[in-house]
């Protein structure tokens, strides 16, 4: 019976976990598309989902608690009733939803924070004003005292601009 018990445990896990990655897959997509470059984008969406169905399976799997199921038990204990085992199943579910329930919670509030940072440094860039160009330093004035050459050499009035 304990067998049984463990192996409808981890097939309840593993459907839940196959069901959440399922019907979050929209969702993560869309998240990471707006905070990840899209040349990573399907990398990380891989390892997104990956991560949340191993996550959800761990959770539902309760390794401890069914590893007391298995320890050798006493001759005179009684075994467990099917209503002792369909709450072995329905404490895997639960776990299972649990966890990927913190998990999703984690990831939508990781991407929460970073696009919000990234929407309000270009709210605040996009808000300053214009850089005014800088006062030219080496422009002169143009006069008759003070003219440049093209060779940077200043040539005075009445020079003929000959170098000797």
């Amino acid at each position: 019976m304990e067998s049984t018990i463990m192996a409808f445990s981890f097939a309840s896990a593993l459907v839940i976990a196959g069901c959440v990655v399922l019907f979050f897959s929209g969702a993560i997509d869309e998240a990471l598309a707006r905070v990840v470059p899209p040349e990573m984008t399907a990398a990380w969406r891989r390892y997104a989902k990956f991560a949340l169905f191993v996550v959800a399976l761990v959770g539902g799997l309760r390794v401890s608690e069914l590893a007391s199921l298995v320890a050798l038990r006493v001759p005179g204990t009684p075994p467990l009733t099917g209503g002792q085992a369909f709450l072995e199943i329905l404490k895997s579910i639960a776990g299972s939803l649990a966890a990927s329930a913190i998990a999703l919670l984690a990831f939508f509030v990781a991407t929460l924070v970073i696009d919000g940072s990234r929407r309000l440094y270009q709210t605040r860039r996009l808000a300053r004003p214009a850089p005014t160009p800088p006062a030219d330093a080496d422009r002169r004035p143009v006069g008759a005292e003070r003219h440049a050459t093209a060779g940077g050499r200043e040539r005075r009035s009445g020079d003929n601009g000959s170098f000797l």
